[in-house]
């Protein structure tokens, strides 16, 4: 099996090395961030706030490549509790791998995975914050010009980002639930080739 592995590997190589490309965007823009939630009672506000990141398309063909990177983004939510509002912020590391079709030189679309890893947030300890987020993510381009571009994107949460229990944090009450991101982010495209 591992001569298997590496004979196909090594095709792959032979075949698709003299026909890739690749390409280096920097990606600098905004989120529109909200969460899901299990047995929270209180209505929840989408707030926008930074995406940056440097990602990488390799292309195997005109038609088709694929799109790995290193992004940062912060998300914010306001929960709108009756003893006022509280905001939720969260910081995240992420690195997101893609699947790439370019159907012309102007639009080209993806989907794939992104792996978070929270750097920073204020969750209160009762939340059992996870340090690793799983999202799935698609995204659209616009590359008018060969330089320059705007792309927009959605991740939807597929792991928990919190998990709580039902108990008071200060004067507000929770019910047993979790949460698990979900997000809209536009940038602007800088491409280095």
């Amino acid at each position: 099996m591992k001569k298997l592995s590496i004979i196909l590997a090594f095709i792959c190589t032979m075949v698709l090395g003299n026909k890739a490309y690749s390409q280096a965007t920097i990606k600098i823009g905004g989120t529109y961030a909200d969460v899901r939630t299990s047995g929270l009672f209180y209505d929840i506000e989408p707030q926008t706030n930074l995406f940056a990141g440097i990602h990488y398309q390799l292309f195997f063909s005109d038609v088709i490549g694929i799109e790995p990177g290193i992004t940062y983004y912060k998300l914010s939510s306001l929960f709108d509790t009756n003893l006022g509002d509280v905001k939720v912020t969260r910081d995240y590391v992420g690195i997101p791998l893609l699947v790439k079709f370019f159907p012309n030189s102007i639009v080209s679309f993806g989907g794939g995975v992104q792996a978070g890893f929270l750097a920073k947030d204020n969750l209160d300890e009762n939340f059992r914050n996870k340090n690793f987020d799983l999202t799935a993510q698609t995204q659209l381009t616009f590359t008018p010009i060969k330089q320059l571009g705007i792309e927009v994107g959605y991740n939807y949460g597929l792991t928990p980002y919190f998990e709580y229990d039902a108990q008071s944090v200060g004067d507000v009450q929770f019910a047993n639930g979790d949460g698990s991101n979900k997000f809209f982010y536009a940038t602007l495209l800088i491409n280095l080739r």
